[in-house]
């Protein structure tokens, strides 16, 4: 993928990366939008309660944010800085991989429900076993 980008943006952004240019000026409309509607501080905490409640791979959707030299993969504490930094582009970003997100955590969520499941059933097992074992130790006992 080839991106122009202006050293105007580079100066006015303060930011030299590409990625992070790339995708600013992918989501620039609908940032724009979000921006017009909700004051920062509503932005910062409707991103701190989606960054709370999605899985880690979907929280990393925002890594091109984070202001780092580094070659890791930045942490969470570095992820939220980066939230809190650009609170309406990383709502917008999360809300263009929502359906990504949400058949991740319908999958999550069918895989507990059979966890519990299975785990139910075992449990059924136990049960059965141990109400026949109290009768038995009620007849030997009469």
């Amino acid at each position: 993928m080839h991106a122009i980008i202006k050293s105007s943006e580079l100066i006015s952004a303060k930011r030299w990366d590409a990625r992070f240019h790339i995708l600013a000026d992918k989501h620039k409309a609908d940032t724009e939008a979000l921006r017009a509607k909700m004051t920062t501080q509503e932005a910062r905490e409707v991103a701190n309660a989606i960054f709370d409640a999605i899985p880690l791979p979907h929280r990393q959707l925002i890594e091109p944010l984070v202001r780092t030299g580094q070659t890791r993969k930045p942490g969470s504490d570095a992820l939220r800085g980066a939230l809190h930094e650009y609170p309406h582009l990383s709502i917008v970003i999360f809300e263009a991989a929502s359906g990504d997100i949400a058949q991740h955590l319908e999958a999550e969520a069918r895989k507990a429900r059979e966890a519990a499941d299975a785990i139910e059933a075992r449990l059924a097992k136990v049960s059965k076993a141990i109400g026949k074992r109290d009768e038995d130790d009620e007849g030997g006992k009469s």
